[in-house]
């Protein structure tokens, strides 16, 4: 049969399940020597995973949906001396149902799984190299897949190390008289007469069982999505000379640390055709390109209330931010349903990509981050250039040498006796609210860490479809990035529940900024755009603010007990606005306003 046939066979019925004696994949060795004897039938538990542990977690892999990566490094030394002869291994899968459920016969009923050894050479060529150089390959999956499948070569017996038959042919005249007998590994093997001794050792470096989900068939009468094609085994082998390997155990670091303890892998892949959920994610992707088009519009249209453009910089920072939330809110919407569908599922409905991290996910979330960058970077760069000054409505005081407004303007500003420490006062209270955050990132990260690492959520993200199970595990990076954006939202709604409730009830640092702009009869003008800004209305309604403790106490009872207009531009009463302000303003001004600005701006720089 070709490849195809043999790995998109529909004739296993076994079904499979989250719960329940379904839940685990049950499989089959038989085992033979070198010589080709058969030497029997083992269930399958750790066999396939050459690394040593708990023998529980090392099985887990059998659990349906748990996909598994399990790493060590193997000593040769020690697979030269004290491991026993190597054997041969056939895969099977239980299958012993019919397609409504109903035993077939008595006893387990076996169905091949087939081997894929991804450095197998036929000659000079390497007809499973696809597989060997891009891993995450689905068989008969897109353009790529569906070609790979048609060239891949499959096999029966494999074995997990060889410590026998890497051995030279001698000449007759290099052949001992006799046999030397010798301990460990293979010990018939290498007293083999004619044979020299072990030159090369061979082992599994990298052992991978995937197991895909079928789709369901509308003309069949039974659920074809709860089973499974032929699993298929993949194994890529390693081999070193035995003269390179060091007998003395080298220093952590040591460069032939890895010539003595190569690093092994298990893993396991439940997969499924995801088809359709590119196709929609797609979709949703295009609508996204549209909204963000039409909203960094809006943004645009608000920014330019005339004819005349403003500079580049507000446009590309609006840009880029548009395009980064974009980008985020697609990324997390995506990981939140495999998160929500994939660990809260009850019966096998969603499986993860087997690419992890998948490139599209990597494209859009490096994508959004640059984007986001750049955008800080423009807007700190704005900031910079922001436009802030302030108003001093005070008014100067007569004295017995220079009657109040006499002279001209320069010398009234050199004679004044008008206070500036009003104006330092405030320009300081404005530097120290630009540190005001609704959130604290301290608080933030601390909590967020306590979450992750000390409680072990971080664990949430591990592909297995148990949300209640936080074993150690190798994690999903898009379910890692919803999981630490599920927590980092948690305790940033805390912070602004906590910080809407006490601006609301206690104090508003803007309000607080807004009365001392008042009592110091000093207004803010802020232009953070060209044609746009804020205005803060701090014209006192007493008679003067630069008085002593006296005559401030005297100014505010006036003020509360009625005796003086109300605060703000239009000295409206707060009953008649309804709530509006009356002294924080957001600006729009034409294009003469900003030119005389930039006029008068440009004479004081210059000192005239």
């Amino acid at each position: 049969d070709s490849t195809r046939e043999v790995l998109e066979a529909t004739a296993i019925n076994r079904v499979v399940a989250l719960q329940g004696e379904n839940s685990l994949l049950n499989m089959t060795l038989t085992v033979y020597r070198l010589d080709g004897s058969y030497v029997g039938m083992e269930a399958v538990s750790t066999q396939l995973v050459l690394c040593k542990g708990d023998d529980r977690l090392l099985s887990r892999y059998r659990r349906i949906g748990t996909d598994t990566s399990i790493s060590c490094s193997l000593d040769l030394q020690s697979l030269l001396k004290d491991y026993d002869e190597p054997l041969f291994y056939e895969l099977w899968v239980d299958d012993s149902s019919l397609p409504d459920g109903t035993p077939k016969v008595p006893g387990p009923a076996l169905y091949p799984v087939p081997v894929i050894i991804g450095n197998y050479r036929d000659g000079s060529e390497l007809p499973n190299k696809i597989l060997y150089d891009n891993p995450s390959l689905e068989l008969g999956v897109g353009g790529e897949g569906s070609n790979a499948i048609t060239k891949v070569v499959m096999h029966r017996r494999f074995f997990l190390w060889d410590n026998v038959s890497g051995r030279k042919v001698l000449d007759k005249d290099s052949r001992p008289k006799a046999a030397a007998t010798s301990s460990g590994a293979g010990a018939s093997a290498k007293g083999a007469e004619g044979l020299s001794d072990l030159q090369v050792v061979r082992w599994a470096k990298k052992v991978e069982l995937r197991v895909k989900l079928r789709k369901d068939d509308p003309d069949t009468p039974y659920d074809e999505s709860i089973r499974i094609f032929p699993p298929y085994l993949f194994i890529e082998y390693e081999q070193q000379v035995v003269s390179t390997i060091p007998e003395d155990i080298p220093a952590f670091g040591d460069e032939r640390e890895t010539l003595r303890y190569p690093k092994i892998e298990f893993q396991s892949a439940y997969i499924m055709d995801l088809t359709n959920y590119w196709y929609i994610s797609m979709i949703l992707f295009i609508v996204l390109v549209v909204v963000v088009v039409v909203i960094f519009g809006v943004k645009v249209s608000v920014r330019n209330q005339s004819f005349s453009l403003s500079p580049p910089t507000g446009l590309i920072a609006d840009l880029l931010g548009t395009v980064a939330d974009a980008f985020f809110w697609f990324v997390f919407v995506m990981t939140g349903y495999w998160f929500f569908f994939f660990k809260l599922q009850v019966d096998v409905q969603v499986l993860l990509p087997l690419e992890n991290p998948h490139h599209d996910f990597l494209t859009i979330v490096i994508s959004c981050i640059v984007c986001k960058i750049l955008q800080v970077l423009v807007l700190v760069y704005r900031q910079c250039n922001v436009d802030i000054f302030f108003i001093d409505w005070e008014k100067e005081r007569g004295s017995s040498d220079q009657p109040a407004g006499s002279g001209n303007d320069k010398d009234r500003a050199l004679n004044s006796n008008v206070s500036v420490w009003r104006t330092i006062l405030i320009a300081n209270e404005w530097c120290e609210m630009q540190g005001s955050r609704h959130t604290d990132i301290d608080f933030t990260l601390m909590f967020l860490l306590l979450f992750l690492a000390g409680l072990d959520f971080q664990y949430l993200a591990t592909p297995q479809p148990d949300s209640t199970d936080l074993s150690k595990n190798e994690v999903s990076i898009a379910l890692r990035f919803f999981v630490i954006c599920m927590w980092y939202f948690c305790v940033v709604l805390i912070q602004l529940a906590w910080t809407t409730f006490s601006y609301r009830f206690i104090q508003d640092p803007l309000d607080l900024f807004v009365d001392l702009c008042q009592l110091a009869n000093i207004s803010t003008f802020v232009l953070d755009e060209t044609f746009h800004g804020y205005y803060i209305h701090g014209r006192a309604v007493h008679p003067h603010a630069d008085v002593n403790m006296h005559t401030m106490q005297a100014n505010l009872q006036a003020e509360s007990d009625g005796n003086l207009p109300y605060r703000g531009l239009t000295q409206t009463s707060r009953e008649d606005l309804n709530g509006a302000s009356n002294q924080v303003f957001e600006m729009y001004i034409p294009d003469n306003v900003r030119e005389e600005y930039d006029t008068l701006f440009g004479k004081v720089s210059q000192g005239s």
